[in-house]
């Protein structure tokens, strides 16, 4: 990793808590294998504190970070320049701060994007499910709006938050929105693609999935959980069951801290080295289930 000296730039994630992060891991070699003089360190903040977050992290001479569960909206009203597509998101996940200037932007778009062209998957002309509606879910349907599916379908067990999400891409985007809830399986048989976008499988709840009649589903092409712990959740044990096509949340995050790490540095990485990074960081995520 990079030696720490008085011109050692310093970036990280904040959140609450963040000691379960992987983020330190992936963009620490991410610096060391691009010979950055970088450090990137878990800033855990109370609650309390977060109104003076971005005054802080200026104050301290931080160059960037990401920001985490809880803050990904209560920093927004923070920045001084946010990103279009952070606004219709909702949620900023990367800050850069530049002269005293804080920048907002949302790389979960990215990464999802990134994990699907990786899987050569195309959205156009499709019918999408997206299961949730909440921050994730705002990214997945930003997404589905510029890569111009034909109709989108958002199901949430409140579906008011349902509602809302699809108001909100109607007013950005001219594509069919419908808002649904878990009972609507009359509709699971027109979706090509589905996005899985809430907690429920994630560890250690491991027998639990949002859909509990998945065969309703077995026409998709394609499905994505964007649980990375466990690897294979039931949601995705099920669509395999049926012959589908799936990937977990892993390259989603993976990229979107390439992307962030883009941002900060005004780099383009290196697809090979990128994919250098992302196999050893694999490897570690492997030595710890070990």
């Amino acid at each position: 990793m990079t030696n720490i000296d008085g011109n050692t730039h310093i970036f990280g994630v904040v959140g609450n808590p963040v000691n379960h992060s992987f983020s330190p891991y992936i963009h620490n070699l991410l610096a060391a294998k691009l010979n950055i003089n970088m450090a990137y360190i878990p800033l855990a903040v109370k609650k309390t504190n977060v109104d003076h977050l971005i005054d802080s992290l200026k104050t301290l001479n931080i160059y960037g970070c990401n920001v985490t569960v809880p803050y990904k909206v209560d920093v927004i009203k923070q920045l001084d320049v946010v990103d279009k597509k952070a606004i219709l998101i909702g949620a900023v996940n990367t800050i850069k701060i530049v002269d005293q200037v804080a920048y907002g932007y949302n790389t979960d778009l990215d990464g999802i994007k990134k994990a699907l062209e990786k899987q050569k998957v195309n959205l156009e002309g499709k019918t999408v499910l997206i299961i949730g509606a909440g921050g994730a879910a705002k990214a997945v349907a930003v997404m589905c709006g510029d890569a111009n599916v034909k109709k989108l379908i958002i199901m949430n067990r409140t579906r008011k938050k349902a509602k809302e999400l699809c108001e909100t891409i109607k007013k950005s985007y001219e594509i069919d929105c419908e808002d649904a809830s878990y009972e609507d399986t009359h509709i699971f048989g027109e979706c090509q693609v589905a996005f899985q976008t809430t907690s429920i499988g994630m560890h250690p709840n491991l027998l639990s999935s949002p859909i509990k009649e998945p065969k309703y589903l077995s026409k998709l092409d394609f499905a994505m959980d964007i649980i990375y712990n466990p690897r294979e959740t039931r949601f995705m044990k099920d669509m395999q069951e049926m012959g589908i096509k799936t990937i977990n949340g892993l390259s989603m995050l993976y990229n979107q801290a390439i992307s962030a790490f883009e941002i900060w540095q005004d780099i383009t990485i290196d697809y090979e080295i990128s994919e250098l990074v992302y196999r050893d960081f694999v490897n570690y995520l492997d030595g710890l289930v070990d």
